[in-house]
This record gives C-alpha cells, sequence and structure tokens, in this order.
C-alpha cells in the first residue's frame, strides 16, 4: 500500500467536496499583495490611503466615491485596480 502525500490528500479532499457541491467558494485575494504590485506603479501616501479607503468600505456607495477619488486623481491608477477585480479584495463585495 503507497502513502498518500499531503499535496495528494489534500487534492483528494478537494476533488470530494467538489463532488458534493462544496465547490462555490468565492475567490478573495489579500488586500496587502494586490496594494504590493499597485505601489509599483503608483507610489505615494495619498494612493495608499484611498486603497484602504476602498478596502475597507463596508457599502457600495462608499466604496465607489473611493474609486472615484482615485480615478479623479489619476485615471491610469484606477484602470490598474479595476483590473485587478476589486470585488475580490474589497469588504464591500465579500459574502460573509
Amino acid at each position: 500500500m503507497k502513502k498518500m502525500t499531503i499535496k495528494g490528500y489534500w487534492l483528494s479532499v478537494v476533488m470530494v467536496n467538489a463532488h458534493l457541491g462544496y465547490g462555490q467558494v468565492e475567490h478573495r485575494q489579500c488586500a496587502k499583495h494586490v496594494l504590493s504590485s499597485f505601489k509599483k506603479k503608483y507610489p505615494g501616501a495619498r494612493y495608499e490611503t484611498l486603497f484602504w479607503k476602498a478596502c475597507k468600505a463596508s457599502t457600495e456607495p462608499l466604496f465607489s466615491s473611493a474609486m472615484k477619488e482615485i480615478q479623479m486623481i489619476i485615471l491610469a491608477a484606477y484602470v490598474h485596480l479595476m483590473g485587478r477585480n476589486p470585488k475580490s479584495c474589497s469588504r464591500t463585495f465579500f459574502q460573509t
């Protein structure tokens, strides 16, 4: 009998969960990692403050307001963040 590796074990757990219908998981991105790539292109405390304001927004109007502030400062920064799927790193859109 062959011993199962950790990788093999977790793969089997994922496959069983997908089969049972638990495959409807929400994809999230770590805001710190999104911010680190954002800061490489757009350094500055002002951008970082607005980024965290958007991430921590608890409602869609607050999120939209923060994103509009970023858009008014520099359109390219707004486009960069929107390309990273902001719904996956903002508290506004999390299911739980």
